[in-house]
């Protein structure tokens, strides 16, 4: 408890801050909605969608169009453009778990503590969901502020549901960007790693989405064919399993880097 106080110190100012800026990102969308609704610009940004090849299209949600609310959130909210900054931030904060303490020669101090390695690492990754959880809860407060402020209303289940479903992509997306830093043992090379591979397997998801054959197959592979917040959002439908495949990623990826961090040989 007290290694997850300190390192709930050093972090919180840089977790409310992402959260307050993605808040007020989707705040500001849920707004824009209300503006939109109604007027030509809607239709006219449509019919601009339309247009757009599939793969940048894609980006914009413009698959499920825009006819009600809850249309526009799972493309906005939920969607495409919220992947990057949250992909950055789990990337920024997963370098900072081990890798940086190495970089800095602390991590012979923290070693020094009275407490096993899997003690140490769990504590750390605690602070990974806890740091999670509160973005989605900041990000679920935005959308519920600005819906109530446009007189919409929103299924809160529904909406809950695909915030977990969020929550377990980007833990098991950190799990294994722990995974990986735990091999490399300097910051600026291991966050360009982790950050190159989570933003890179975002961008191929979505470049490949009409792939047909292997390319498809490689596709629905990737941790970001299992977030379905359209399905959840706009059919009630809870992807059971998609959502239980990326919990056992996490679990997984979790359980080996504990194994890999107790046998790491750290230079001090």
């Amino acid at each position: 408890m007290t290694l997850l106080k300190q390192q709930a110190k050093s972090e919180w100012v840089s977790v409310l801050v992402w959260g307050l800026l993605i808040g007020g990102w989707l705040l500001f969308m849920v707004v824009l909605y209300g503006y939109l609704r109604d007027s030509e610009l809607m239709r006219s940004f449509q019919e601009m969608l339309a247009k757009m090849p599939p793969a940048m299209a894609v980006l914009y949600g413009s698959k499920s169009g825009f006819i009600s609310v809850n249309g526009w959130l799972q493309s906005y909210a939920f969607g495409s453009w919220l992947s990057i900054p949250m992909v950055i931030f789990t990337g920024l904060f997963v370098a900072d778990l081990v890798t940086r303490e190495i970089d800095r020669r602390t991590m012979e101090f923290v070693l020094s503590l009275p407490i096993s390695r899997t003690r140490l690492l769990i504590s750390r990754w605690v602070g990974l969901v806890l740091a999670l959880l509160l973005l989605h809860l900041i990000q679920l407060v935005a959308v519920l502020i600005g819906v109530r402020a446009i007189g919409e209303s929103i299924s809160l289940g529904r909406y809950l549901v695909a915030e977990l479903n969020s929550v377990l992509l980007y833990l098991a997306l950190g799990d294994v960007f722990l995974l990986i830093s735990l091999f490399i043992n300097d910051y600026g090379p291991c966050l360009s790693t982790i950050m190159g591979l989570g933003l890179g397997l975002f961008f191929f998801h979505v470049a490949t989405d009409s792939a047909t054959g292997a390319l498809k197959a490689v596709r629905d592979a990737l941790p970001f064919a299992h977030l379905n917040a359209a399905q959840i959002i706009t059919q009630g439908e809870v992807p059971v399993g998609d959502m239980a495949l990326l919990a056992a990623i996490a679990a997984v990826a979790l359980l080996i880097s504990i194994y890999v961090f107790d046998r790491k040989q750290i230079a001090v």
